[in-house]
């Protein structure tokens, strides 16, 4: 297991930052003096390994517990795009800390009914009704040999999909993984959303632009617009996309804003759902007010926040549930593609030189080791240390305000310079 990376976060859902009060005192610091750790319950997208990455922050995971949609799992089965719930201790250094548990659970999984998807990969799925945004951070994995690309998709394929959601139809996919060719009997589907147009007569609801009939389902909890559920199935979504569900359940507290106590800290990254006012707006389902006098910002400002940009929210909960934010940070998109054979590569530093550029790899630069030509295994830990000049990688950037390159996408890929 390697010892070093760089890497961390391309967005977070939601996370609750508590202070572990056993033996600190009003230093922050512990009866033996050390630096009190910070109790951390957030959810995040894994963006490399060795042990976790999540939000910038490598956990040692030599003690964690990992569960896959409600099964006991291990690290080896967890991937890059994930958007995972972890629980554990954060260092006072703010980089490291220890996951006491790791949970995955995927946004949908279902068959493909219509794609329109753009040359640089990037554009909209619809899969069982729900409208599936994929963006120049979206990772992408295929079990079938003839699915190379997003692109290659096709109708009736079966993907699971992890990202950010409000629950009403659209979701910014984190990952994509085409699982198979088509549906076999028997086969389960699954996804979530929030209840609207509840008919109780014909026992059917909306999740997004899919119609749900629950007549012969077995429902945890009494169906109720606004509530917030998982549905699963054994069969395919009818020509005039109906469903017929084999079982409800519901997500949580059935709602999708954060859990926590007024005064509770809390980390959310995702995409702006909606506008309430000038002092409020909506992410991924959770309230958010900026105070015009507190509320710093970075990368961008007050005006900046609009329907769909991509952000990330640190603030405290007040007595009504809502988030007021004491920094909003804009994420930027890599909008300047390179791809070719390694230069050079720097650990110390942070740097890799790809056709005579120098790029700049922080701390939100997804690593993805995509080699699989020759029987290669692809790195799970993969990181800067595993570069060697002469390989093929593709880097995905943008210009800072002073013109530094900084990576958000840095891929290895078959192939090293010919001899």
């Amino acid at each position: 297991m390697h010892t070093f990376q760089l890497k961390t976060i391309t967005l977070a859902v939601f996370g609750a930052l508590i202070l572990a009060g056993c033996g600190a005192d009003s230093t922050g610091k512990d009866a033996s003096g050390k630096n009190a750790a910070t109790r951390l319950q957030h959810a995040g997208v894994i963006t490399g390994f060795g042990s976790v990455f999540v939000n910038g922050v490598k956990y040692e995971t030599g003690r964690s517990s990992v569960t896959l949609d409600g099964v006991a799992s291990s690290e080896s089965t967890l991937k890059v795009g994930m958007v995972v719930t972890l629980e554990g201790d954060v260092n006072d250094d703010g980089v490291t800390g220890t996951a006491t548990s790791i949970q995955y659970a995927d946004e949908l999984e279902g068959t493909v009914s219509a794609m329109n998807i753009a040359l640089d990969g990037t554009g909209t799925l619809t899969v069982m009704g729900q409208t599936v945004t994929i963006d120049s951070a979206t990772v992408f994995e295929s079990d079938i040999v003839s699915v190379t690309a997003i692109g290659n998709i096709a109708v009736g394929n079966i993907v699971e999909v992890s990202g950010y959601s409000a629950g009403s139809g659209s979701i910014l996919a984190t990952r994509v993984e085409v699982k198979k060719a088509i549906k076999e009997p028997g086969d389960e589907i699954e996804l979530k959303g929030v209840i609207a147009g509840l008919d109780t007569t014909a026992k059917t609801f909306m999740l997004g632009a899919l119609m749900v009939h629950y007549g012969d389902a077995k429902v945890e909890h009494t169906p109720a617009n606004g509530l917030y559920v998982q549905v699963k199935s054994t069969t395919t979504p009818s020509a005039d996309n109906m469903l017929t569900a084999s079982k409800v359940e519901v997500e949580g507290d059935g709602d999708t804003s954060m859990d926590g106590e007024t005064g509770a800290e809390f980390e959310l990254e995702g995409i702006v759902t909606s506008i309430v006012s000038s002092t409020e707006f909506v992410l991924n389902g959770q309230h958010v007010l900026v105070d015009p006098g507190k509320t710093e910002f970075e990368h961008g400002s007050a005006t900046d926040i609009i329907l769909n940009a991509k952000l990330e929210v640190e603030g405290t909960l007040n007595a009504d549930g809502k988030l007021v934010a004491d920094e909003i940070e804009f994420r930027i998109a890599g909008k300047v593609g390179f791809e070719g054979f390694l230069e050079s590569v720097d650990v110390t530093a942070g740097t890799v030189t790809l056709r005579g550029k120098t790029i700049k790899v922080n701390n939100l630069t997804v690593m993805i080791d995509k080699r699989d030509e020759n029987g290669v295994i692809p790195e799970h830990f993969f990181d800067l240390t595993d570069l060697i000049a002469g390989q093929r990688i593709q880097v995905k950037a943008y210009a800072d305000a002073g013109g530094a390159l900084i990576a958000t996408l840095l891929k290895r890929e078959n192939g090293t310079v010919p001899r």
